[in-house]
Order: C-alpha cells, then sequence, then structure tokens
C-alpha cells in the first residue's frame, strides 16, 4: 500500500461545516501535514475563522473583490467572480496538488467538488443539502456540471437518505450516509452547570429566505397567548435584503445577537425555553443536534432526517404545521412540559452524532478505497 503523504480540505473557510469537519481531523489522527486549500478568508460581513496554527494553502482569494454584506445581488456577483476566476484556481490548485504529494482531498460544496474533478485529483465529494435537493431542479446547467463533478468523486459523502435517494435518481451515483456530527464531549462538558433560565424562543439558522426567519416573527407577533414572548435572534450568515425585512418585525424584547462562536451558541440553547428550525428543505441539521445535546427543546418543519434520530433525540423535537396559524403556540405550550425533562443521551446518540468519530468513519473508508496504509 501507498503511504498518505497529506490530507487537504479544498472549500472556502468561512464555512463553519467544512471548517468543522478540518478540526475534527486534525484532533481525530496522527498526520501532521492537513491543510487547508481556499479561496475565500472573510468578506461580506463573514468574520474570520481560521487562525495561525493552521495550514493554509491559497488559491486566489477573492475577499476583497466581494461587495460588503451579503444579499442577492452579492451572491449572484460572488458566483460570477468565481466563474471568471475558475481557470485560474484551476491553475494554482493543480500546481498546489504537486506540492502535497500522496493526498487525499475532503471537498466541500459543489465548486469546489468540481474544481478537484476538473484537476484529476483524489478526492472525496461532500455537497451541501441544497446542491443536492434544489439547485438541480432549477438549472439544467447546474444539474450536468453537478453530475461530472460528483461521478468522478472517490466517495461521496451526505447526510441524509433524502440526499442519497435524491443523487441516486438524478445521477445514477451511490454515496454513503454518515451524519453530520456535534462535539459532543464539549457540549455535554460545558453545559452541565448552564440552566434552563428564560421563556425565550431562539431563531439559530441563516437570515435568508430558504430559512422562514420571518415566519417566526410573524408567528409570535400574531400570537395571542404568547406575543410577549422574546425572541433571540442568532445566525451564521445573512442576506442583507431579507434581513432588513426580519429586523423591521423585532420588538424591544427581543435581541440581534448575530453570529455567535460555540460557547456562546451552547450557552444560549442551554439557557433558553425553545429553538426553532422551519426551512423550506432540510437535509441534516447540525446545528438542531447541538440544540438538542444542550437540552433545549426544538421546534422542526417535517424531514426525512427527523425519522432517524435516536429516541432520546426525537422525542426534544417538536414537529410543527406552518399552514396551522396557531404552530407556534402549540410548540411553546409542549416545549414548556418537554424541557422539565433533562436531555440524557443515549450510547447510540453518542456513537453516530460525534463528528470525531464521523470523522474516522469517512477518512478510514477514504484510505481503502485509495489504497492506503494506515498510521
Amino acid at each position: 500500500m501507498n503511504k498518505l503523504d497529506s490530507i487537504a480540505y479544498v472549500c472556502g473557510s468561512r464555512d463553519f461545516h467544512a471548517m468543522d469537519s478540518y478540526r475534527s481531523a486534525r484532533s481525530s489522527i496522527n498526520q501532521e501535514n492537513i491543510y487547508l486549500i481556499t479561496d475565500l478568508i472573510e468578506g461580506e460581513g463573514f468574520k474570520k475563522l481560521i487562525n495561525e496554527e493552521d495550514k493554509i494553502e491559497y488559491l486566489i482569494i477573492i475577499d476583497k473583490l466581494l461587495l460588503k454584506t451579503q444579499s442577492k445581488i452579492g451572491h449572484i456577483w460572488r458566483n460570477l467572480i468565481k466563474l471568471v476566476l475558475f481557470p485560474l484556481q484551476l491553475y494554482k490548485l493543480k500546481v498546489t496538488s504537486k506540492r502535497l504529494g500522496n493526498c487525499i482531498y475532503y471537498a466541500h460544496s459543489m465548486y469546489y467538488i468540481l474544481l478537484c474533478s476538473m484537476a484529476n485529483l483524489d478526492y472525496i465529494a461532500i455537497p451541501q443539502g441544497s446542491e443536492i435537493l434544489i439547485r438541480p431542479f432549477k438549472s439544467k446547467l447546474y444539474r450536468y456540471f453537478s453530475r461530472n463533478a460528483l461521478i468522478r468523486a472517490k466517495l461521496i459523502i451526505i447526510d441524509s437518505k433524502k440526499m442519497q435517494s435524491t443523487i441516486k435518481n438524478l445521477y445514477k451515483i451511490d454515496s454513503l450516509i454518515v451524519q453530520n456530527g456535534i462535539d459532543t464531549k464539549t457540549i455535554l462538558s460545558r453545559t452541565k452547570d448552564y440552566k434552563y433560565e428564560n421563556e425565550s424562543l431562539v431563531s439559530f439558522r441563516g437570515i435568508e429566505e430558504l430559512y422562514r426567519i420571518k415566519e417566526i416573527f410573524i408567528a409570535r407577533n400574531n400570537s395571542e397567548r404568547y406575543g410577549y414572548i422574546p425572541i433571540k435572534l442568532a445566525y451564521p450568515f445573512k442576506s442583507e435584503d431579507y434581513y432588513m425585512q426580519v429586523n423591521n418585525l423585532l420588538t424591544n424584547s427581543d435581541e440581534d445577537l448575530g453570529r455567535l462562536d460555540r460557547n456562546q451558541l451552547y450557552r444560549l440553547f442551554s439557557c433558553n425555553l425553545l429553538s426553532i428550525s422551519i426551512p423550506k428543505s432540510d437535509s441534516s441539521p447540525k446545528s438542531v443536534y447541538e440544540s438538542i445535546f444542550c437540552g433545549c427543546i426544538v421546534a422542526a418543519t417535517e424531514e426525512e432526517y427527523l425519522k432517524d434520530l435516536p429516541q432520546c433525540m426525537r422525542e426534544r423535537v417538536i414537529i410543527v404545521n406552518l399552514e396551522d396559524h396557531l404552530w407556534l403556540e402549540k410548540a411553546i405550550k409542549s416545549a414548556k412540559i418537554l424541557r422539565k425533562k433533562k436531555f440524557t443521551p443515549s450510547v447510540y446518540s453518542l456513537e453516530n452524532y460525534d463528528q470525531y468519530k464521523s470523522f474516522i468513519l469517512i477518512h478510514n473508508r477514504a484510505k481503502k478505497i485509495l489504497g492506503y496504509s494506515s498510521y
């Protein structure tokens, strides 16, 4: 078997899912050369996630070419920049790959999957939920390029049966389900001293139309019984135009907390009544699992991933129907009862929803496929 010289994450380094996976790799295996290959550091209002200890191989960094905030126009402009620079990024990736020797590349999101494909690298494809569940049905051109990018991958990692069946039906390609892992050990150790003390709601998904944040505030504002309950708004990113619509619905009791670090988010979940996740489409949301492990109750719309949750996690979720104008009132009423019971994770949940164990599972499969020896 060949010796593995390095591991590389090809991604935008402001992508917190990719960065969590990168950190898991650094903490889980005995491999010195673990790199980030990226074209994005911050920009558009994103905070920098990298630190001085990270080993970074830079493509052409496009931060300064982007608009100052996220918006629909900014999204179109970013994609245009990425398209124009694609040949140069491809060249830089090929040059970088020659220095890294025998390397397994983990490509997070379709743009970087396509880059690795065109560079003829040995890569593991990790597409995002919307890249499989939404975009192929809106554009035949996107479907064509995404199929070519995925079919050349040595392994495709997805996080739900919904994504797996869609890839199989659309592209006739097999994929491996590995749950989005969370840092279970850190969460449980840091939240054991936090107390549920606030009868507040938590909105924690991105501020854009997909996540239907406006509906949360509208339902609360229209509630005769619970119109007084404050909402704490936290988000990893925001689209400026949609954010303005949400901001107009805030009351004096609400809190706009912006982007929180992990410890702040864990405290938020631990100390409040109900967190809400009602996107138009969802795959396997890591932040929902974090909320559950922090002891919070989650209101969520019906999705495939909920059926696969272990009982200890499933019983912390209230499924809501947005067509029922009392959906939020009913969720709050149920949450007040469920919140009295302490969350106790099962052995199964600890084994299957831990990010470090998830990475080791993926990496061992990748090494076997590519013929690399164990460390």
